[in-house]
């Protein structure tokens, strides 16, 4: 049988609870089948005190105090005289026959029932100790990183080597520079053969503004006053300074003369004079230098007509 106050086995018999005291559940239930035929309560209690006396002894844990403690006051119902007190736990007084206004008797409650009736404490779980591990420490630049990162660098490098050694072998100082460090001169200049050309046709081609210009001759020597020729010539040297000659003569309107250059049949540039006027006389030159050797072409034109061609070369 089990205890209905601390839930621990016992023994089936109307006797207290050896443990913490408590009338057994059999005493109730008989009670109340013979309630009001039994005897006197004094005596049926005082064999009930007898068997839990002698239960009570056997548990030194178990004490009882004959008086109630005292708190600083007194109780204002008092025990009638030649009434028995009750040995039963304070619980179960009132409800076994006790009746009520009369003083009960503290109990004290065994240290091992309280433990047993508080709540279990959650276990300590013990710390677990992980030794330390070594790990390979990561990378702070990817690999792939540093690789591309060399890689464009090298590549910008070829090709600003590769630029600047194009540079300095077309405008020639990479000949300079070597020439400087071996002491070597520089190659000389192959002459251009200058002397090889024909000379240049003896005519004159006419076009339609001839009757405008009618006059016009190369020379290397003229009168820069009258702008007359005085040597005329179609031959001359490289860098040698020479003149074309031309006279206008009564333009119908007003206009100017143009003179476009050809060297080797190629265009070379084009020499403007200044505003005539309708009917006017007038003689003009113009001056030419050519660097190298070349065959020359000279045409001028009266406004935007070709009046005649003039052949030359530079030797």
């Amino acid at each position: 049988m089990i205890c209905t106050y601390c839930n621990v086995n016992r023994v089936d018999n109307e006797a207290p609870c050896p443990n913490c005291g408590a009338p057994s559940p059999l005493l109730a239930a008989s009670r109340a089948n013979g309630w009001g035929t039994a005897g006197p309560v004094t005596a049926a209690w005082g064999d009930q005190a007898a068997s839990s006396n002698a239960a009570w002894n056997q548990i030194p844990q178990l004490s009882f105090e004959a008086q109630p403690p005292s708190y600083g006051f007194q109780s204002p119902i008092q025990q009638p005289q030649g009434q028995q007190q009750s040995l039963l736990p304070v619980p179960y007084q009132n409800g076994m026959g006790m009746q009520p206004g009369h003083s009960l008797p503290l109990q004290l409650v065994p240290a091992q029932t309280i433990e047993q009736l508080l709540p279990a404490l959650p276990e300590e779980t013990e710390s677990v100790y992980v030794p330390p591990m070594y790990t390979k420490p990561r990378a702070i630049i990817p690999r792939y990183r540093i690789i591309s990162g060399v890689l464009s660098i090298l590549i910008v490098s070829l090709i600003v080597c590769s630029g600047a050694g194009y540079y300095a072998q077309a405008s020639g100082k990479l000949d300079q520079v070597k020439n400087f460090f071996t002491s070597k001169p520089p190659a000389s200049l192959k002459a251009i053969p200058g002397a090889n050309l024909p000379d240049p046709p003896d005519r004159i081609d006419k076009g339609p503004a001839y009757g405008v210009i009618p006059s016009a001759s190369t020379a290397s020597v003229i009168d820069p006053q009258r702008n007359i020729t005085l040597r005329p010539e179609k031959a001359f040297k490289a860098g040698q300074m020479f003149y074309i000659t031309y006279s206008v003569q009564h333009p119908n309107t007003g206009g100017t003369v143009y003179i476009k250059l050809y060297t080797d049949n190629a265009y070379f540039t084009t020499l403007q004079s200044k505003q005539i006027k309708a009917g006017d006389t007038l003689s003009g030159s113009a001056t030419i230098v050519f660097p190298e050797p070349s065959e020359g072409k000279a045409e001028l034109y009266w406004n935007n007509q070709l009046a005649q061609t003039l052949y030359f070369v530079v030797r």
